[in-house]
């Protein structure tokens, strides 16, 4: 019965990372699902073959080592965090708690990352990928020559009138390990219009959802839609 209960809870440990569960609430929801009728069904055997106190013991094992895989994102490739800046704005809010996964990355426009620069953590979103063109103008960033933000909803704005660009500031094309990472507070945000491009190295995790305190809808993605519309005219960025 010992193989048979370690065997089960490995199994159980590598399903969390494998079949990548902390994607979503739900999925979590049926790992604590499983991992209870697990622990209640050992504990219960054990009650029934060796007694109370080996019951309590297993049971009490078993549960400290489900706490430990959810706990610890070495071996379950997720971690919470809880924001402390405004950099992400109206979007992310000091206060809110974010879920971040670890592993099998997605390095995709509209994705927020957690990115390491000079020693420092970082919650930011990719805008531009390896290829794509960069253009800084007073300190509004486009991507292959459209603007996303949050205040437009993540429809891309066309800039259509360069002589509109009165301190340019810079001009790049992402090499092939390069990402340029904005803040969604724009205004407020210490980003790759700072310390420029990263490579995907100094990108550690992707920030997947937040829950948010005192909301009906407390579960919010943070995976933005890039959208563009085609002859849309610029108009000024509320930003």
């Amino acid at each position: 019965m010992h193989f048979i209960t370690i065997l089960l809870f490995v199994l159980l440990f590598s399903a969390f990372r494998l079949f990548e569960l902390g994607d979503s609430l739900q999925g979590i929801g049926s790992w604590l699902i499983s991992a209870a009728v697990l622990i209640v069904g050992c504990g219960l055997w054990y009650w029934k073959a060796r007694g109370f106190k080996a019951a309590v013991l297993v049971s009490g094992i078993l549960l400290v080592s489900s706490f430990i895989c959810l706990r610890f994102t070495l071996w379950s490739g997720y971690s919470v965090s809880i924001a402390d800046s405004t950099s992400n704005m109206p979007t992310i809010r000091p206060g809110d708690l974010a879920i971040n996964k670890w592993f099998n990355l997605s390095l995709q426009p509209g994705d927020m990352v957690g990115v390491k620069v000079d020693g420092k953590h970082y919650r930011k979103r990719v805008h531009g990928v390896p290829g794509d063109v960069i253009d800084i103008c007073n300190h509004t960033v486009y991507v292959n020559g459209w603007h996303y933000s949050a205040a437009n909803n993540w429809l891309g704005l066309a800039k259509s009138d360069t002589r509109s660009c009165f301190n340019r500031r810079s001009s790049l094309t992402l090499a092939d390990d390069e990402y340029f990472l904005l803040g969604d507070n724009t205004a407020n945000s210490y980003d790759s219009r700072s310390y420029g491009a990263v490579s995907a190295s100094a990108i550690f995790a992707n920030s997947l959802y937040l829950l948010v305190q005192n909301k009906s809808d407390n579960v919010v993605p943070l995976n933005a839609q890039f959208r563009v519309a085609a002859d849309m005219p610029e108009t000024p960025a509320a930003e």
